[in-house]
């Protein structure tokens, strides 16, 4: 089955603002999970220095390549329709996010078999840093660097 590309405006729109909410409720569902699941165990001090470290610099890394990427494609944006610079835009956001997703997923692994609530920090900075760069309007305009038209079309799929 082949993907098809959406052709319609506002469905791009309502693509780009669901699928960060998607990600970063999946991420907190998990963890609440599995923070009920060991709800009564004994708090883990053991922080092993090995695993500490490497969700650290693959947080640090998920975030660090999630940004380079993501500009890198939003700069390949300019001078295209408003429907290429949205799916760019989409695509763009869906790597980034899934770059800090999956520090945050293994960190959640991690404090289920340690249970060092250290782990669940990082998973917490990772959504906060996820809910601090979901697409706004004015974010989108901002990345995309629309034109006063294009944020008037983005205006009114908000209000549709």
């Amino acid at each position: 089955m082949k993907y098809q590309q959406p052709t319609n405006l506002k469905e791009l729109y309502n693509s780009i603002k669901i699928l960060p909410l998607a990600l970063m409720a999946g991420l907190c569902m998990i963890s609440g999970i599995l923070l009920f699941l060991k709800q009564g165990e004994e708090v883990s001090s053991d922080s092993n220095g090995l695993f500490v470290i490497l969700v650290a610099l693959l947080a640090a890394g998920g975030f660090i390549l999630g940004s380079f990427i993501f500009r890198k494609q939003i700069a390949e944006s300019m001078g295209k329709t408003m429907i290429e610079k949205l799916v760019i835009y989409r695509q763009a956001m869906i790597i980034r996010f899934a770059l800090l997703e999956g520090p945050g997923l293994f960190s959640i692994v991690l404090f289920f078999f340690t249970g060092n609530y250290l782990y669940m920090v990082i998973t917490g900075a990772m959504v906060l840093f996820m809910m601090l760069n979901k697409p706004t309007d004015d974010l989108i305009a901002e990345h995309l660097m629309l034109t006063e038209q294009d944020k008037q079309e983005l205006k009114k799929m908000q209000a549709s």
